[in-house]
Order: C-alpha cells, then sequence, then structure tokens
C-alpha cells in the first residue's frame, strides 16, 4: 500500500518540478519588463541629503546587470565614492549637491533584451546658494586677473601662500538625522594640507570624510545629531603659510511639516519688454527653506530638450533648472524668494515653477509670465497693468453715444427757441391788425377836432411800432385824458 502510494505521488513531484522549471526558464529568457511604479519617477530633496533612485524593473535578480546614466553619461561608482549602485538597482548619492540635479537612467540588461526607467532628481540649493555663485564669478575673475603680473608677486611676499577661493555659507540649521557638506576649496603652491577643527580641536582623521573632487575639499557631516552642534573650522597651509574659515552647524530637533505656499503665492505677472519685473515666491517653514526656480520648456520647441540636457521632468512636463536665487526670512517669519528679471525680454515669457523643500518633504507652485512688446495696445498707462482691447472699444463708444446725445439735446433746445420766436411775431402781428382798425374809428371820430384845449396846440409824441411784416415804423398817437395809453401805426392817422 506503502509502496503504491509512493508511485502514484512521486509522477506529481516530478512533473510540479517540471512545470516550475518551465516556468523559471521562460522567465529567465525573457527580456525585463518596467513595474507600474516605474513611470514618472521624480525626487526632490536640499541639497546634503542621501538620495536613494530607485529602479524598478520585473526580472530575475541573478540574470539582471544593471547601470545607471546622468545625462547619458555612464556613472562610475568605483571614480566617485558618492555613488553606489546596489544589487537590486538602487543608486544611493551621498551628500547630493545642486550640481547633482539632472535626468538619471537605470538600465537592466540580461541575455534577452533590456529596459530603461528615467527618474529625475532635483537638488534644492541652501538659502543662500547665490552667495556660492556669485563668489565662483568673483573668482573667476581673479582668475584671469592672476594671469596678469601684479605688484606683490616681485618678490614683494612670499610664493604660494594657501588661499581660499570658496567656502560654504557661514551658518547652517539642519535637522537630527540629516547631512551638510562644508566646503573648504583652497589652493597654493605648495599644494596646502587641510585639517579640520570642532570648537577649537582637532577632528580625528577618521572622523573626515574627505573628498578631493576637482580640488574642492568638502567635509561631510553626515547623520547629524544634537551633540554635532558646533564651530568648526577648516585651515588650509603650507610651508609658506596659512589661511582657514569658520561655519556654524545648528542641528535642531525633527520639524513636522514641509513647506507650504501663503494663499496667491507665486502671482501671475504681465509686463513690457524691456522692464525690470520680479516672480515671488512666499512661504512658511519651520527652518529656511531650499528654494529652487524651474521654467518649462516651451511644448512648441521639443528639439531643444536634445539641445539642454539638463533638463528636467517634474509633474510630467520638462523643466529647465535656473540658477539659485536669495531666499529672505521676512519680520512675520515667513520666506521670501525673487527671480528677478532685470530687462524682460519676450523669450521670458512662459510657465515658471517654485518649488520650497526641507527635510519633511517639498511643495511646488507655478506662475505665468507674460510678456508684451512696446508697441502692444493692450498695455498703456502703467507698467503690468494692461487695458483689455474689448474694454477700449466698449469705451470709445460710449464716448460716441454720449456726445451724440449731447449734440441732439443741443439742437432741440435751438429749434424749441425758433418756434417760439415764431409764435411770438405772429401774435404781435394780429395785434398790431387788431389797433390799427381801433385807430381808424378813432381817427374819424376825432378828425374835426383841432387836439387843442385850453387854448394849447397838443402835439402826440411820436413812438416806433412795426407794421404786418415786423419793420419799425414812426407813429403818433392822441392820448386823451383818462384814456390808457396806445399804439397806433401812422398810416393808420393817415388814412
Amino acid at each position: 500500500m506503502t509502496s503504491s502510494t509512493t508511485f502514484l505521488l512521486r509522477p506529481l513531484t516530478l512533473g510540479s518540478v517540471w512545470l516550475g522549471l518551465m516556468a523559471w526558464l521562460a522567465q529567465a529568457q525573457s527580456p525585463p519588463r518596467l513595474l507600474p511604479e516605474a513611470y514618472d519617477l521624480e525626487k526632490v530633496v536640499p541639497e546634503g541629503t542621501m538620495v536613494q533612485l530607485p529602479c524598478p524593473i520585473e526580472a530575475d535578480p541573478d540574470t539582471l546587470f544593471f547601470e545607471w546614466y546622468r545625462d547619458r553619461e555612464a556613472l562610475d561608482p568605483f571614480s566617485d565614492e558618492r555613488y553606489r549602485i546596489q544589487s537590486n538597482g538602487i543608486l544611493k548619492i551621498k551628500s547630493v549637491v545642486p550640481e547633482d540635479t539632472g535626468l538619471y537612467v537605470c538600465r537592466a540588461v540580461n541575455g534577452f533584451g533590456k529596459a530603461d526607467v528615467n527618474v529625475t532628481l532635483i537638488v534644492l540649493g541652501s538659502p543662500d546658494a547665490f552667495r556660492s555663485d556669485a563668489s565662483e564669478e568673483e573668482h573667476s575673475s581673479e582668475r584671469m586677473l592672476e594671469e596678469i603680473p601684479r605688484l606683490e608677486d616681485i618678490d614683494l611676499e612670499p610664493k604660494g601662500k594657501p588661499r581660499l577661493t570658496q567656502v560654504s555659507k557661514p551658518i547652517n540649521v539642519v535637522v537630527v538625522g540629516s547631512s551638510v557638506p562644508l566646503k573648504c576649496i583652497a589652493k597654493g603652491e605648495p599644494h596646502p594640507q587641510i585639517s579640520w577643527m570642532k570648537n577649537g580641536k582637532p577632528l580625528p582623521d577618521s572622523n573626515l570624510p574627505v573628498n578631493t573632487r576637482g580640488g574642492h575639499w568638502i567635509l561631510f557631516l553626515q547623520n547629524l545629531q544634537a551633540s554635532d552642534t558646533g564651530n568648526y573650522t577648516c585651515i588650509a597651509k603650507n610651508n609658506l603659510g596659512f589661511t582657514s574659515a569658520s561655519f556654524v552647524v545648528k542641528v535642531i530637533d525633527r520639524i513636522r511639516n514641509k513647506p507650504e505656499f501663503i494663499h496667491g503665492y507665486p502671482p501671475n505677472v504681465t509686463s513690457y519688454a524691456g522692464d525690470t519685473v520680479s516672480l515671488q515666491c512666499l512661504l512658511s517653514s519651520d527652518i529656511p527653506p531650499n528654494v529652487q526656480w524651474l521654467k518649462q520648456v516651451p511644448r512648441s520647441n521639443p528639439g531643444s530638450l536634445d539641445q539642454n540636457l539638463h533638463a528636467v521632468k517634474l509633474l510630467g512636463e520638462y523643466y529647465h533648472v535656473l540658477k539659485s536665487t536669495e531666499v529672505i526670512e521676512r519680520m512675520d517669519g515667513y520666506f521670501l524668494s525673487k527671480l528677478v528679471f532685470e530687462s524682460l525680454d519676450e523669450s521670458d515669457e512662459g510657465k515658471y515653477i517654485c518649488l520650497g523643500a526641507n527635510a519633511m518633504g517639498f511643495s511646488s507652485r507655478s506662475a505665468f509670465l507674460k510678456v508684451l512688446p512696446r508697441s502692444s495696445p493692450n498695455l498703456y498707462s502703467h507698467p503690468g497693468i494692461p487695458i483689455p482691447f474689448p474694454l477700449l472699444v466698449a469705451a470709445v463708444i460710449c464716448g460716441a453715444i454720449i456726445l451724440a446725445g449731447l449734440l441732439g439735446l443741443i439742437l432741440y433746445c435751438r429749434s424749441r427757441k425758433y418756434s417760439s420766436a415764431a409764435s411770438r411775431d405772429t401774435s404781435s402781428a394780429a395785434t398790431n391788425t387788431t389797433s390799427s382798425s381801433s385807430s381808424k374809428t378813432g381817427s374819424s371820430n376825432t378828425s374835426d377836432r383841432k387836439h387843442s384845449y385850453v387854448g394849447m396846440t397838443y402835439k402826440p409824441p411820436m413812438t416806433n411800432v412795426r407794421d404786418d411784416l415786423g419793420v419799425p415804423s414812426p407813429s403818433r398817437i392822441y392820448i386823451a385824458p383818462g384814456q390808457l395809453h396806445r399804439t397806433v401805426p401812422l398810416n393808420a392817422i393817415l388814412i
């Protein structure tokens, strides 16, 4: 019984193993496949943090080989110790800096094909990163001037004394568990040696993870705790002298919220070409946030993506990373960042994004900048206050209607005046006719009278009256005692 049972189970066991083997072979003999979360991967982090970029590709881990590229250039973990590629394809980058911003590509390869995953990394510079940029420009000018012999180079001072060409910001406020790089770039001949001190005491060499890429000496402080708060000093020296720089590092408790935008910021802006304007970003944050401005790549010009490899993808759209700007802490506790355009150009028009980040995450908000040419009819009295063309047309029409109404009122008043004058002339003519008839009657009754009484000759006064046509004519009237004065035309008397 036992033997038969064993005989029946054995074919089932072998069949299951065979099916499993075939399934494994089918999986191993197919190219890598992307997982659903492998699309629109984006990471926005502040400077100095450690970043892990995922590579969500499905395949047999034993048959996959992972490669990472940044802006189409392969990353070599052996040449830069900040990079590390794990067995599952995750790329780790220690103490990222704004220069690490870009589009990263993870490529998984096996014997049957390959698959690529795009990951956007945006590293937000420190709040005063603009000072480093200005410092680089300043020192670039200094390097140009170094090629010209100067008075102090003519054996007046020792040659080759160390000098600092770039240092980090003097005050750094970070949260527990984060990282911060302290830069101390020095040059000299002989090449200077760098040493570090904390609160006046030398730091052991074992605690100095120093990177010397391109002559940039950097002290990486990682996984900071409250006890790491202090004053750090960099000393560069050779046999001809030394120089130093100090940095304050303050480690605070972990913050609770990511940066939040104040309502209405950043606002949209419309202005003339050639004007000086700014886009303003106002945020609230427990510590000074890292702020970065991005400009959208025009959809009508996709070719610019190939020309500028530093375009990054964010929220499904491509953007250019702009130069870092100053972050100002206001009296009310909010943080303000301005993107200033000294002389506005039509090419500056477009969509901009303000990114604010701290250790708890990042927030973003967009604004539109519209540039109008100087000859545009849509902008008049003040830059940045557009007058819509339909409103202008409506104002002209309303003015024309008001003017026509005033003209009509004037004509109506004049016509009423002429009508009244005509009616008065008609009435006067009728009165004159009646008076003429009365004068004839009175004249016949007094024709035999000599117009004298009490022995005196009476001469009636001359008056001017108008005839039926309105023409003045002299007349004499007889005024008897007790009678009313009456105007009689002269022709009425002569008849």
